[in-house]
């Protein structure tokens, strides 16, 4: 899966189930970084809406 974020801020899905906030980010081009992992456990400080869209 593909996760993104801003300069040294939560970690966010890039698409799809994304949360409010990364869909903006993503519709301005704005994420700084992304990365491939198998596990959002790989990461620290993923963005908890984004886990609970993942979810529903």
């Amino acid at each position: 899966m593909q996760l993104s974020r801003k300069e040294d801020q939560i970690w966010h899905f890039t698409n799809p189930d994304h949360c409010g906030w990364a869909q903006t980010f993503s519709d301005r081009n704005s994420f700084d970084e992304t990365i491939n992992v198998s596990s959002i456990n790989e990461v620290s400080d993923f963005c908890s809406m984004c886990s609970e869209r993942r979810e529903e």
